[in-house]
Order: C-alpha cells, then structure tokens, then sequence
C-alpha cells in the first residue's frame, strides 16, 4: 500500500470525516509492507499484512464479480477500454479499480506513466493482479470526498454504490460506471457529476474542475489534471 494513500483514507465504520492513522511496522520503496490503520473515533484497528489493508468490517457486502460488457471479453482490451475512458493519460494520480476491476490494475498501471491503482476487493487477488495498492473492503469506498482522480466500476453497479463512488472523484476527475436499474444519471447529478457519455449502460461522468477543493490535489504529487 503506497504511503500516501494513507493520507486520504477513511474509516469504513465511521465514514468520510473520519480519517485512518498510520501506525506502520515496515515501509519499503514508500510502500506499507506492515502495519496498521486506526480511527480515533470508533478506536477500531485495521491490519496491513504483506502491503494489503485488510479493512472489512464484517458486514459481508461486497460488489458483483463478474465485469459488464463490453468489458467482459479479452482482458487486455477491457483494460485499454477502461483506460481511455478515465481520461487519465499521466501520472501522479491514483484510479481506483473497484470489484473486478481490480483483475485489470496490472494492465492498466503499466499503460499510463506513474499512475497508482488502488484496487478494493473482497477476497485475496492472485499474484500476477497484485500491482499497485490492495484494500479488502466490504462495499465501501474508503477515501475523503474528491480525493481520487478516477473510479472505475465496469461491473452492474447500484444507485447507492454509484453515488458512493461519485463522492470520492476529485475536480476534473471522472466515474467509469455500468448501469443497471435506476436512474443512474439523476444520481451522478446529485453527486455534482456530469455524464459525458452514455452508450449501451456505460456511464462516464466528470466533476467540474472547478468544483471545490479537493482533500490530496498532491497525492502522488499530481493533480487533477
């Protein structure tokens, strides 16, 4: 897990005005290989083991593990989908690559210079998938409201879990999702997205860049843009 993730990490009990404090063990290459993440408010601990945040709570919800098409093909070309429509063609920045995203963050990561996946699963990744940083959560989006360049939920996601996603993306930053039922559209306006493209239930929606500070405009030392 890169060190400045845990700048913008958050306690998936507790929610978003509750950050996580470091308290590593070991840290190798700016990377947590062990340790742990505490909250002060609810004083729960969450264990780094071999640089994977483990931050499950127990509630046993997670997300749909089967990509949407046009996703669901050839992996290389899901990633190289996935990628030009985050808009993300440089780094520094993190894309968050939610479910079974998480299968593609070694493609991606390798496509666009000095960029961080940070993939949210539930069970363990294989070891050719383990690229970038790795949280086990339960069907959260752990992070500070616009503190993350990209999210990408190429899978059938839910109103609650598109709005979730929305609230992390950063000004000039964009959502990759795949609708299923709900006005996903409506739900992306409350969250003060706008959707730039909608084309056979894939969804991208941006945040004006203008809108608001964002909590790690240095995370990596990049920016939105």
């Amino acid at each position: 897990m890169h060190i400045l993730l845990t700048d913008i990490l958050t306690c998936p009990r507790c929610g978003p005005d509750f950050g996580l404090i470091l308290l590593a063990d070991v840290i190798a290459d700016r990377r947590v290989t062990t340790g742990r993440l505490g909250c002060a408010n609810c004083r729960e601990s969450y264990r780094v083991k071999e640089r994977v945040a483990d931050l499950r709570t127990g509630t046993g919800e997670g997300w749909e593990m089967e990509l949407a098409p046009p996703f669901d093909g050839d992996p290389e070309e899901a990633a190289v989908r996935v990628t030009a429509l985050l808009g993300v063609t440089e780094g520094p920045a993190m894309i968050v690559l939610a479910g079974p995203a998480a299968g593609l963050s070694t493609r991606i990561g390798g496509m666009i210079p000095d960029v961080e996946p940070v993939s949210l699963v539930v069970t363990e990744l294989p070891e050719e998938e383990r690229s970038g940083s790795i949280l086990r959560v339960e069907g959260v989006f752990p992070f500070y409201p616009r503190s993350v360049r990209a999210v990408a939920l190429p899978f059938r996601a839910g109103d609650a879990q598109i709005a979730a996603a929305a609230r992390v993306v950063a000004p000039g930053g964009r959502l990759l999702v795949c609708t299923k039922d709900g006005d996903a559209g409506a739900v992306l306006d409350r969250e003060g997205l706008s959707v730039i493209l909608d084309q056979e239930g894939v969804l991208v929606a941006e945040r004006p860049a203008s809108d608001g500070s964002a909590r790690a405009l240095h995370q990596l030392g990049g920016s939105p843009r």
